[in-house]
């Protein structure tokens, strides 16, 4: 939470830059990576 907390005090908002910049696609946690991915349309 620390990061989130972080981003909304210093001005930006969740839920906006979702709108703004919307999931194209999404790429489970992988176990040999040990991530998982999200792409986001740009303007």
């Amino acid at each position: 939470m620390g990061l989130l907390e972080s981003s909304e005090k210093s001005g930006f908002i969740k839920e906006e830059l979702e709108k703004k910049y919307p999931v194209v696609v999404e790429f489970p946690f992988d176990s040999d990576r040990k991530r998982m991915s999200i792409l986001r349309r740009a303007e």
